[in-house]
């Protein structure tokens, strides 16, 4: 193991399973020292079993007579030379003794992770599986605390390591009962510090650490008086983010998100029109406030408007068109609009996504977007009108824009859905035959090599 870390000392996973072969070969000693009863815990028992405190019943430990310095003699004078009774130095004894053994106490592992962060100095993650790697050991108290105190030493600024020292309070409460009174001790511990840590650094994202700590507690616990707790703490906590303007768009969609679980409905509608006006860019809050007020709307006349303002910030989002244009067709499903509101309103979002500037990455959404409204429109057409008006509507399209040959896929297999047959099993009509030539000729133009495009 150290000639490989000597090969490849920035190796973490070589680090960890160093680490974790110095704490098993400790552990391993004392499971030995355990069984022959002269662990510290076996020394208590043995000293209460002299006492007469308590009975012999470990069947696992062999009770050893208690040795004491005295007892070591020379040999001369078991022969009855000359010698004298040499006691053990009182040093030795406590040599003996597990807590004043430095291996016994971790110091092996210790000196192993100091060494690993001075190969591997700024790796967060890489220390914190130090810590997870303690875990399945026994009595490693001082080994995690000097991970928690090299941690905060060297990682002062950084938010994530800040976040992660105020949640260790609680960082095993998975093997902790949440009614038991430790895990109350401990929250409050966690809370205290994080309240430390916003106001030594007092940033967005520290805020947002904040939040989603208290948010995931809040989801677990199932007593009222710890969940009410959670609910006022992580309130004044959004409110004074958002006091101190340090309530990022992530935050604003976990306060809305609690405030709907606890069935106040207007106030979360609130909490994301205040997001949108702070963060007018966010995708996601659009969303959320648009799925927020929708329920609450009757009129058409004021739900359009609000899927208008939020694509004129986000002009170039798949994800709000994608949406917008769905609830175009459930309206006009529902006929609540009809056929020549479809008209202008697919007419006007064609307008604007031709507009927009294409992506050098090809999976971009906004190279997604014209193909998007394009298939939408033609797929609405032959709903409404069939294949006559979806035709109709495709060489509009074509002789206005520069379709790509996913759009004339798209109406190829129109063309074969929804063309007039025959009898069942008949080849294409000849006007739909005639179509899709036409269909395949002007793909070709576009991109000749794509692959597919001859089959």
């Amino acid at each position: 193991m150290q000639r490989g870390l000597r090969l490849n000392s920035t190796s973490t996973s070589l680090w960890h399973e160093y680490f974790r072969l110095e704490l098993v070969y400790v552990e391993k000693i004392k499971a030995r020292r355990k069984i022959l009863g002269i662990d510290q815990r076996s020394q208590s028992t043995l000293e209460e079993l002299e006492a007469g405190q308590t009975d012999a019943n470990d069947d696992n430990m062999i009770m050893l007579p208690k040795i004491t310095g005295e007892e070591f003699v020379d040999e001369a004078d078991e022969t009855g030379e000359k010698g004298a009774v040499r006691k053990m130095e009182e040093s030795m004894v406590e040599a003996l003794k597990e807590n004043n053994n430095p291996v016994l106490e971790g110091l092996l592992g210790r000196i192993v992770y100091r060494n690993a962060i001075v190969a591997i100095p700024n790796n967060l993650p890489f220390r914190k599986k130090f810590i997870d790697i303690y875990a399945d050991f026994s009595d490693t108290e001082m080994g995690e605390q000097e991970i928690y105190e090299s941690i905060r030493r060297d990682f002062p600024q950084n938010t994530e390591a800040r976040s992660y020292l105020a949640a260790r309070h609680l960082s095993r409460a998975n093997e902790v009962d949440v009614e038991n009174p430790e895990f109350v001790k401990g929250l409050r511990s966690c809370v205290e510090e994080f309240g430390r840590c916003v106001e030594e650094l007092p940033t967005s994202e520290m805020w947002e650490h904040y939040t989603r700590f208290l948010e995931q507690w809040r989801r677990k616990v199932t007593d009222e008086n710890l969940k009410l707790y959670l609910t006022k703490s992580l309130t004044k906590a959004y409110k004074t983010a958002q006091k101190k303007d340090f309530l990022s768009p992530a935050s604003y969609l976990t306060w809305a998100g609690m405030l709907l679980d606890e069935s106040d409905r207007t106030q979360a509608q609130s909490i994301a029109k205040q997001g949108t006006q702070k963060y007018p860019a966010s995708v996601e809050l659009w969303s959320t406030r648009i799925d927020l007020a929708i329920p609450a709307m009757g009129e058409v006349e004021q739900q359009q408007p609000l899927y208008v303002e939020a694509l004129r910030n986000n002009p170039a989002s798949l994800k709000l068109w994608t949406i917008y244009l769905d609830w175009l067709v459930l309206q006009w499903q529902e006929s609540v609009l009809e056929d020549k509101d479809l008209e202008e309103a697919f007419t006007d979002a064609m307008t604007k996504t031709t507009t927009l500037l294409p992506s050098t990455d090809p999976d971009a959404d906004i190279n997604k977007l014209k193909d998007l409204v394009m298939m939408r429109y033609v797929e609405w057409a032959a709903r409404s009108g069939g294949i006559k008006k979806a035709r109709a509507v495709y060489k509009q399209i074509v002789s206005g824009s520069f379709p790509n040959p996913k759009f004339y896929e798209a109406c190829v297999r129109l063309e074969q859905a929804q063309s007039e047959r025959g009898t069942a099993g008949q080849l294409l009509s000849k006007i739909a035959q005639e179509r899709v030539e036409w269909l395949f000729e002007m793909a070709v133009r576009v991109d000749e090599r794509r692959d597919g495009m001859w089959n």
